[in-house]
């Protein structure tokens, strides 16, 4: 029987008995796919996981949205024992060669890991290395806005390649690369979706609480280099539906309102990590901060103004970067830019 996933609306998906009851068996096979999926096997035994027919929406779950690394799956078949109802075995295809494959593999890795390489061992908190590792990809990838409006959105841009690789990619694309480097970090992170919405996003494990975040919706196009927002990062199920999440259809779990109103929804820029201690600009204060040992510090007030015709615009429009080395940061005024050192402090 051949199987191509479809749309699957992950909600149900995560309330199947494969996953809630059997969870030890869900994440043995899952782990069991990718080692298989990553040496594209086309043959995958799967007799000894018990699944059952009940069990499939579970399965293409598990294939098409719980495993980043099975970009390359185009779709599969699946042979099932006649008296047990079980299924034996996977038939895989495959939209790439094994060589195609390992060398996009490679590249997503290796980008993945400039990344998150300083989060690994911080003593950031996972909301901070969820702040971070939002931000850092939605300042490397542009929505794949032009494809979208021709219609011609390329396969890979749903998913994470698009984002690792060619840096453009749509809302599944972010939600995957997202849910990637999360688990990364050891994090618990998964894919959100609703079909009324035609949109995917994630749910992150925060202190044992879910949360959702939309790394597409805080990247806003057109793309405008150094534009990072925050409106739609850790909102529980009514701060997202107030971000114009209106849907029905959707994982409304998340109901910790602890960062539905937090102070990092009124910077626009990216957060910036250096030498342990966290950078930001606040747009509406219009501050240029760091936290360090859980304190706020403002090290400069930023008063330029954004001018149209006829008056200016409110807020701050600051964008905010850093040098590799993490000596130097750089911040953007209507005129200027400015460098910030930090051994200095000047």
């Amino acid at each position: 029987e051949i199987d191509n996933g479809g749309y699957i609306n992950s909600q149900l998906a995560y309330e199947s008995t494969l996953l809630d009851s059997e969870l030890e068996d869900y994440q043995n096979l899952r782990n069991y796919l990718r080692e298989k999926f990553i040496n594209c096997e086309t043959e995958i035994p799967v007799s000894s996981f018990g699944i059952s027919a009940s069990d499939l929406t579970a399965l293409r779950a598990c294939i098409f949205y719980d495993i980043p690394e099975a970009f390359h799956v185009d779709s599969f078949a699946y042979y099932r024992n006649s008296s047990t109802n079980l299924v034996t075995k996977l038939v895989m295809y495959y939209n790439m060669t094994k060589e195609e494959y390992q060398a996009q593999l490679d590249v997503c890795e290796c980008t993945a890991e400039t990344f998150i390489s300083d989060l690994k061992n911080s003593s950031l908190s996972e909301a901070y290395k969820a702040l971070l590792v939002h931000d850092r990809l939605i300042e490397w990838c542009e929505y794949d806005y032009q494809s979208l409006l021709d219609g011609n959105v390329p396969d890979c841009s749903y998913k994470m390649n698009g984002v690792f690789v060619n840096g453009k990619a749509v809302c599944a694309g972010y939600s995957r690369a997202y849910k990637y480097m999360l688990e990364k970090l050891g994090m618990t992170c998964f894919m959100c979706d609703s079909d009324e919405l035609n949109h995917d996003w994630n749910i992150v494990v925060i202190d044992g609480k879910r949360y959702h975040v939309d790394t597409t919706w805080d990247d806003p196009v057109w793309d405008i280099y150094g534009r990072v927002l925050h409106k739609n990062f850790l909102r529980s199920t009514n701060g997202i539906i107030s971000t114009n999440h209106n849907a029905s259809d959707f994982d409304t779990s998340p109901v910790s309102t602890t960062y539905d109103s937090y102070y990092w929804q009124n910077s626009e820029t990216e957060f910036q990590y250096k030498n342990g201690v966290l950078y930001y600009f606040d747009n509406i204060n219009k501050n240029l901060n760091k936290i360090e040992n859980g304190t706020t510090i403002t090290l400069k007030a930023v008063s330029d103004r954004w001018n149209v015709s006829g008056g200016y615009y409110s807020k701050s429009f600051v964008r905010l970067d850093s040098d590799n080395h993490g000596n130097y940061l750089f911040y953007s005024t209507p005129t200027t830019v400015y460098k910030y050192d930090l051994d200095t402090n000047t």
